[in-house]
């Protein structure tokens, strides 16, 4: 064979061979990718099996979160059963709070979720006794709530009151006071011209007697002895002219009488007791001419009685004892005709026991015992004198 020719075969051999490779190379990696995608895909598959599975699941919690919530649905709609129960064990204060938390002008509508809400969002109570000796009625919701809810509430519902009369806590019987308020004073309350209040009594209270207690001028009965208010008696409490029962005893209340509380003209029962109160007793006091009952005892007064105490002829109850009042016991209390009891123990007075005492027919009991400076020359049955055994 021809040498050329040969050597062309051989380099078309060769050229075969070399495409043969790369063919043989190319349908490796076809098959590769191949091997690669049936993989991915069985991986898809099973991922796909996976999420079938969990979107099964989830459908199932949502089926079961269904039936829960038409449960408790239902529960809302019906008075008899326990979650009503589990409501009505909540706190007070904590109940009070779940509804501050609501809008004070859209907070009214809850009272329809059950009885509780009613009692505490509402307060329909009739009106109670002119002077109130005793918890009247209880609505917590005002005490314990915010400012905004309070002047709310006194917009909607307490504008036409004629009597008010909350109680927070039950009394301590030992103490004969309640333990540990919590609320304070209502000042919503007095942002809201309430024209026709004549009596307020609040009971299981703390902190002071707002400045502009004057607002409430309509008031004939202000009731807030047994509390835990402290700091000083407002002068602005003088502007309660229609005023006949003031108490505020049994307090922690300091400073003065301020002298403003002698334009109570129309004052029967002032009751101070049981304070911190100090400085003498200032002179518009023996101004009040209609007092029946006046009760100073167990504070820190100092000074003496003056002479003016005689113009209280309607008074029947003066107690004076428990503090540190000197000099002579007035002569002009022999005027005092309507006096029935007389307490004036545990003092500093000095000097006789004045005989116009003797003029007091109706006086049943009359204790000046503890004051070491007292004699007498005199005996009346029911006049008790010297130390106490």
């Amino acid at each position: 064979m021809d040498p050329t020719i040969l050597s062309i075969l051989q380099s078309i051999q060769s050229q075969l061979n070399s495409q043969t490779q790369l063919i043989d190379s190319r349908l490796a990696r076809i098959d590769a990718a191949l091997a690669a995608q049936q993989t991915q895909l069985e991986n898809t598959s099973q991922s796909t099996v996976a999420i079938q599975q969990d979107l099964l699941s989830i459908q199932i919690e949502i089926a079961s979160n269904h039936q829960n919530l038409v449960g408790e649905i239902s529960k809302l709609s019906n008075p008899h059963r326990k979650f009503y129960t589990q409501i009505n064990q909540v706190p007070d204060e904590t109940f009070i709070q779940i509804f501050s938390w609501i809008h004070p002008e859209g907070v009214f509508k809850f009272r329809r979720l059950c009885r509780r809400a009613k009692t505490e969002l509402s307060n329909d109570d009739d009106d109670v006794p002119a002077f109130p000796d005793h918890p009247l009625s209880n609505n917590i919701t005002f005490l314990y709530a915010p400012h905004s809810f309070q002047f709310v509430y006194a917009q909607k519902y307490l504008k036409s009151r004629r009597h008010i009369g909350w109680n927070v806590n039950e009394l301590d019987e030992m103490t004969n006071s309640y333990a540990d308020p919590k609320a304070v004073f209502p000042k919503g309350l007095l942002e809201v011209p309430v024209e026709s209040l004549v009596s307020l009594a609040l009971y299981g209270i703390r902190g002071s007697i707002p400045s502009n207690i004057g607002s409430l001028s309509s008031l004939s009965v202000l009731f807030l002895a047994l509390n835990g208010l402290s700091g000083n008696i407002p002068s602005e409490i003088g502007l309660l002219r229609n005023l006949r029962v003031l108490r505020l005893d049994s307090n922690r209340l300091s400073g003065v009488i301020p002298s403003e509380i002698g334009d109570l003209g129309s004052l029967e029962y002032l009751h101070l007791d049981s304070n911190e109160l100090e400085g003498s007793i200032p002179p518009s006091v023996w101004g009040l001419l209609y007092l029946k009952e006046l009760y100073l005892d167990e504070n820190r007064f100092t000074g003496c009685l003056p002479d003016a105490i005689g113009n209280l002829s309607r008074l029947q109850d003066f107690s004076a004892s428990c503090n540190q009042l000197s000099g002579p016991i007035p002569v002009s209390i022999g005027n005092m005709a309507s006096l029935t009891l007389l307490y004036m123990h545990n003092n500093q007075f000095t000097g006789p026991v004045p005989r116009e005492m003797m003029n007091l027919n109706n006086l049943s009991d009359c204790d000046l015992r503890d004051n070491s400076g007292l004699t007498c020359d005199f005996e009346i049955d029911v006049l008790r004198l010297g130390p106490r055994g």
